[in-house]
């Protein structure tokens, strides 16, 4: 850390008037705060660590002083030596700002094979913190619990379920399984020739006859029997929100084997999902809303990754799909040395239920190991859509994916005629990216676009030079943003959009329409479902193109009719 960038953090503080997820500020001018353990476990157990900015008053980031900095850096120093286990590593720098001292002091982040990191005069489950927007709390039981188990191998998917036996599995998942496995892992077949001997070997039964929860998951006729909440429910809303005022009705829980489990969500997705229209001459192509593969491959791995121990098992998969954006949320933040920086890179893996995952591969259920991420951001960026947003909350993980085109016509226009170098493709979706994000770390830009290391750099440099972008070094790394040049062509241009797809439909039915026309008539008339459509009405209605008669979207008299 040097002067520069505790200058950065400080304006950066100002600037945004709030406290961030990485950054928070104390003021010391009366010594040193008495409960720094909090803070420093909170900002230990964070992926990425966090920073402390002394002699900055939290209300306005006024600089304020320290009272005395040797005897502040020394209490920091016996705090988190010998009073966090396991001790955490700090980086202080003293900058003056407005003729005051701050101190900025780098928490690290505490392996996961070791955390979590806790405040040892009260104990495990008193004294670990964990950050949660720009404050700390403490750690629940069951956050620490999936914290400690990073620190070895899980075997929650390995537990024997005593009150089931054979006969709950399903023969015909069985008999593939084996067949599948004879083929594609001889080595295996060979040591154990037998048909029990061989389902005992892959973790699906026990010596003395009982399925695994893993073996019931993938094979059995109707593991819900035995595991009531290892089910994925589906809800929709017409607004942006889980507003229970916005709920549609369509509620769907999707239960059986995973591989039921997963085309049941899968169908019940596409009922509801709009589409897209793509226009080219005189042909035009329909798409889902969402890439089916991505959404399949984020539902396996929902199911797979989640968290199966005795408190993760009493929790359901979730997917909401809203009027902008659909979320899949499961049981069970990420595990191991897994982190949301490294999502999709080659390599990066590390798997809570390892025997599950095996046996979803062995039956095909799922892609090659590390591979799922790309598969993911590969479909999204081939159908025009941003790259996902994930959140590790510890006890819960979560994907959001928006339904905002990438290159929408704001966008589209402004790279043809205000950009003045050709791009490539990926380059394109990068600024894109910017346009709407504000930044962008290398390594994400890479991750995204699915390249090559050397490519990305080429052309980034690329970017750097035409000036559209500029870069930053942080804590975490290079940042790149657009250029203040760059960004005022983006805004100059006219930002006047049209809706389309299933919404531009309905529109054009409105403005054709000699009174107003519920929701059910609109589905009939377009062969779409009524979820669909009431997602496509709300879009309508908050960008002001239609009007409701009523407010209550439940009100079953509610009609609609173009704005005048």
């Amino acid at each position: 850390m040097t002067d520069s960038d505790v200058v950065t953090l400080v304006s950066t503080l100002r600037e945004r008037g709030s406290e961030l997820d990485d950054i928070e500020a104390k003021s010391a001018r009366g010594g040193t705060p008495s409960t720094l353990w909090t803070t420093i476990s909170a900002f230990a157990n964070r992926p990425g660590g966090g920073v402390i900015l002394f002699g900055l008053d939290p209300v306005g980031y006024r600089c304020t002083g320290i009272h005395d900095l040797d005897q502040l850096q020394s209490d920091l120093s016996n705090i988190a030596l010998h009073q966090m286990s396991p001790p955490v590593s700090l980086g202080m720098h003293a900058a003056v700002i407005d003729g005051q001292t701050v101190l900025g002091v780098e928490v690290g982040e505490v392996h996961p094979a070791y955390g979590p990191c806790y405040y040892v005069h009260q104990g495990l489950y008193r004294g670990a913190y964990i950050r949660t927007g720009d404050g700390e709390r403490p750690m629940t039981e069951y956050e620490v619990s999936l914290k400690l188990s990073s620190r070895e191998q899980p075997m929650a998917d390995r537990e024997i379920m005593t009150e089931a036996t054979e006969a709950d599995l399903d023969e015909q998942q069985v008999e593939t399984l084996l067949a599948r496995v004879r083929s594609r892992r001889p080595a295996l077949a060979t040591a154990y020739r037998t048909r029990r001997s061989l389902l005992e070997a892959l973790g699906v039964l026990s010596e003395d006859g009982h399925p695994s929860l893993s073996g019931l998951l993938v094979l059995g006729q109707f593991p819900q029997r035995f595991l009531p909440n290892c089910v994925i429910t589906l809800s929709a809303y017409s607004g942006n929100r889980p507003d229970p005022e916005h709920r549609l009705p369509f509620d769907l829980k999707c239960e059986g084997p995973l591989q039921t489990m997963l085309d049941t969500a899968l169908t019940g997705l596409q009922r509801v999902l709009g589409r897209n229209v793509e226009i080219s001459g005189l042909a035009h192509r329909e798409t889902p809303e969402y890439p089916i593969a991505a959404l399949r491959e984020l539902l396996a791995n929902a199911v797979v990754h989640r968290d199966y121990s005795v408190y993760g098992v009493r929790s359901q998969i979730q997917v909401r799909l809203y009027s902008d954006h659909l979320v899949i949320e499961n049981p069970g933040g990420l595990y191991g040395t897994v982190s949301l920086d490294r999502l999709g890179d080659p390599g990066v893996q590390a798997a809570r239920n390892a025997l599950l995952a095996n046996l979803a591969e062995d039956l095909g259920l799922m892609e090659q190991r590390g591979t799922g991420v790309r598969v993911v951001l590969g479909e999204m960026r081939r159908n025009n859509l941003f790259p996902p947003r994930w959140y590790d909350g510890v006890s819960f993980f979560r994907v959001s994916l928006s339904g905002e085109q990438v290159y929408g016509p704001r966008t589209t226009r402004w790279l043809q005629t205000a950009v003045p170098t050709p791009l490539s493709e990926s380059q394109r979706y990068g600024l894109s990216f910017l346009v709407r994000e504000g930044s962008m770390p290398g390594t994400l830009y890479r991750r995204i676009c699915g390249l090559e290391s050397g490519t990305s750099r080429d052309e980034l440099q690329e970017l750097l030079e035409a000036g559209l972008i500029t870069k930053e070094s942080t804590r975490l790394g290079t940042v790149y943003r657009l250029t203040a040049d760059a960004r005022a062509s983006y805004e100059g241009i006219d930002s006047q959009s049209r809706p389309s797809g299933l919404a531009e439909e309905l529109l054009l039915l409105l403005r054709g329409a000699p009174r107003a026309v519920s929701a059910h008539d609109l589905a009939e008339m377009t062969r779409r479902s009524r979820p669909a459509v009431l997602r496509a009405l709300q879009t309508l209605l908050d960008a002001g193109y239609v009007v409701a008669t009523t407010e209550s979207t439940r009100n079953p008299r509610r009609k609609y009719r173009a704005n005048a």
